[in-house]
């Protein structure tokens, strides 16, 4: 259950939900390395914040 919320939180990122139209080789796996990152920053910052 804790992955499928760490999905979601991922998903906030439009790009990562909706269909991904470009056709570059490797370009799909940077998009999500990206909202992962995206999602790690979120929470790193929020944990800070204390």
């Amino acid at each position: 259950m804790i992955i499928e919320h760490i999905i979601s939180r991922i998903k906030r990122c439009r790009v990562v939900k909706d269909v991904f139209r470009n056709t570059k080789e490797g370009y799909d796996d940077v998009v999500i390395e990206l909202a992962c990152g995206l999602h790690n920053y979120r929470r790193y910052c929020r944990n800070q914040s204390y």
